[in-house]
């Protein structure tokens, strides 16, 4: 499981979907509960 942590955001990719080259994860916060979170590939 691929962990990346935002500023006052704290995004768990259980299930990683490939679209356009990056990984679409959900990202819960406090700000914004649920987002979408796109993130490129390293």
């Amino acid at each position: 499981m691929l962990i990346s942590t935002l500023p006052g955001c704290t995004c768990k990719f259980a299930q990683l979907v490939y679209y356009n080259e990056s990984y679409v994860g959900i990202c819960s916060s406090v700000i914004a509960p649920n987002s979408v979170l796109i993130t490129k590939r390293q």
